[in-house]
């Protein structure tokens, strides 16, 4: 479908490292609605939702973790691999809002 849009564009001009889908899914969605004063970063007193992965031991995610070899790998691998087995924590506005503890814990 990209190269009917866009058939002048090259693969290496199209592609989103890790580190950009962050701010894509982050700070550039604060930017988009005029809320990067509130939220879109973990800046002192701003708001925050989050959620905190950490792979089950045994799964692939925690393979590529436990051998990565730079964050951003380990942020493609969050990105590409994490799942809801992942999940141990949800914030909403600072606030936990889900908990769970495995046996990795």
């Amino acid at each position: 479908m990209l190269q009917r849009l866009a058939p002048d564009l090259k693969l290496e001009e199209a592609r989103l490292d890790p580190a950009h889908l962050l701010y894509l899914a982050t700070r550039a969605g604060a930017e988009a609605l005029h809320l990067e004063d509130e939220v879109g970063d973990f800046t002192p007193g701003k708001s925050a939702d989050f959620v905190y992965l950490r792979p089950p031991g045994g799964s692939p995610l925690a393979a590529v973790v436990e051998h990565a070899e730079s964050m951003e790998r380990i942020l493609a691998a969050l990105f590409t691999l994490g799942d809801s087995a992942c999940v141990r924590e949800v914030r909403v506005g600072g606030t936990a809002v889900y908990c769970v503890k495995s046996d990795d814990d």
